[in-house]
């Protein structure tokens, strides 16, 4: 068919179009590889086609690398490429680039991944998809980031992959320390890590006792859970002798090279094995804040706060605690909380009386900054503290160390909510584990001037193998003023 029987023929037709759209190929140009999706309309009968403006395409830098990426990275943005490699190699490539930007920046700051992505793309390892912006014509923004398919044997090399895929920590899971360590939890780890080397080296097998000597974990029982905590360990070393700070996700991807990696089981074995408040070697908590409920006022900085100007409590960030003033504090009784759904409950059904009574969020031991809170607030005008823990070994063992922390600001310290009746009314409850038993073992048999209630909800906790976590007690709230309920049903913790 001619051209002008074509275009008759197309003149004549009654389009019914179709929006049709490919990748070209990548061309160079300049210093970068790049292609465009072609877009374009197609009548279905006669093939008639309109070409539309290309708002998407794809780039990638062209700087060669002869040797590995560690080559050609900066040391600083070297942790930060593991991240973002990993997470796509875990992701088949495919990570929803809005959702997994938005995850990253809870644990790094924007400029920093951007700079880490520019890197990688400078050399073609990452490939940038980018849209251009509908208000800004000369702008492109980024909808997507893959690797370069060509790189991925450097890829999983940089990310720590083997061929079997066998993580070099199960592999060679210890370490020669090359210098002596210079803390005292570093001494203190190291013991650790050289006796359970001296174990695994001589018989295969080992296992690792925590407090209580109760056995956390034993290489014949789990191997992966132990030579993972015997990683950990390594990680958690490095944190005291080079001052680290981060939080779970950011040791884990540090150590692992992944952030999901330590588990919370694993998080569980490293508390039995060092206690649960792991900031002395480098774990931020995972609760960034302090979430307190009353009628106080502080300084920071020069600049006035008071809780009367927020409706029902205040989270302050865990940084900022230290550097805080507390210059009044109105209420002569403190509830500590540990279960976060019941503190909700309490503080937003207005079940206190916020002149009288200030709460406090636990969540099952107390660090350094709500222990600031208290302090402060015995200094001032508290007279008496009220602790709610779970029926479980250490609600009993949470508000003795508060006594210990307060003893000599004549406040007293009162459990809530642990006795006999109050497990009864509970009709959901947990079984004991192993070093729930111990403790409790520990408690009558060492304790001799043990609280008559504690010690008969103990019992009772002991006969029945069973514990029980306060939450479940919510919807019982509402059938007492809770204020005279606590003052009633609550036993005094004398030291």
């Amino acid at each position: 068919m001619s051209i002008s029987e074509n275009v008759m023929l197309s003149n004549k037709c009654q389009h019914n179009y179709r929006l049709r759209q490919k990748w070209e190929p990548f061309k160079k140009t300049g210093s970068h590889c790049q292609r465009y999706k072609i877009r374009w309309s197609e009548c279905i009968f006669c093939c008639k086609r309109n070409f539309l403006q290309s708002h998407e395409r794809e780039i990638y830098g062209t700087k060669g690398f002869y040797g590995k990426i560690t080559d050609v990275i900066e040391n600083y943005y070297q942790e930060h490429a593991k991240v973002l490699l990993t997470g796509l190699y875990k992701g088949n490539n495919n990570k929803h680039w809005n959702n997994w930007k938005n995850s990253l920046l809870k644990l790094y700051d924007y400029q920093t991944i951007m700079d880490t992505i520019s890197q990688l793309h400078a050399y073609g390892i990452l490939i940038k998809r980018e849209e251009k912006d509908k208000d800004r014509a000369t702008y492109w923004r980024i909808t997507k980031v893959y690797y370069n398919e060509a790189f991925l044997e450097d890829i999983k090399l940089f990310i720590g992959i083997s061929k079997n895929e066998e993580p070099h920590w199960i592999k060679r899971p210890f370490l020669d320390f090359s210098t002596k360590p210079s803390t005292k939890l570093g001494r203190e780890i190291q013991i650790i890590l050289l006796e359970q080397k001296r174990q695994y080296e001589l018989t295969g097998k080992a296992s690792i006792i925590g407090v209580h000597d109760v056995e956390v974990v034993s290489s014949s029982k789990s191997k992966k859970g132990y030579l993972k905590l015997i990683k950990i360990l390594y990680g958690l070393y490095e944190n005291v002798e080079h001052s680290y700070k981060m939080h779970w996700k950011r040791f884990s991807q540090r150590v692992f090279g992944d952030t999901k990696a330590i588990s919370t089981n694993d998080k569980k074995r490293v508390e039995l094995l060092l206690g649960k408040d792991l900031s002395s070697y480098g774990i931020i908590p995972e609760r960034d804040e302090v979430i307190v409920s009353g009628d106080f006022t502080w300084n920071w900085h020069g600049f006035q706060g008071t809780s009367r100007a927020i409706m029902n409590y205040i989270p302050f960030p865990r940084d900022m605690i230290h550097e805080m003033n507390i210059t009044s504090w109105r209420t002569p009784f403190l509830l500590i909380i540990e279960n976060q759904d019941l503190f909700f409950s309490v503080v937003k059904q207005n079940l206190l009386d916020r002149t009288q009574w200030s709460i406090l969020l636990g969540r099952g031991y107390i660090t350094s900054k709500e222990l600031y809170f208290i302090i402060q607030a015995c200094k001032l005008c508290l007279k008496k503290v009220y602790v709610w823990p779970d029926i479980d070994p250490y609600g009993y063992q949470i508000a003795v160390d508060i006594a210990r922390k307060v003893k000599n600001y004549n406040v007293s310290v009162n459990l809530f909510g642990y006795n006999k009746e109050w497990f009864r009314k509970s009709n959901v409850y947990k079984s004991l584990e192993p070093l729930d038993e111990k403790i409790i073992g520990d408690l009558l048999e060492k304790n001799d001037d043990l609280p008559k209630e504690v010690r008969d909800v103990l019992i009772t906790m002991k006969k029945n193998n069973k514990k029980v976590e306060q939450e479940i007690l919510i919807e019982r709230l509402e059938s007492k003023v809770l204020s005279d309920w606590i003052v009633k049903d609550s036993t005094k913790i004398a030291l």
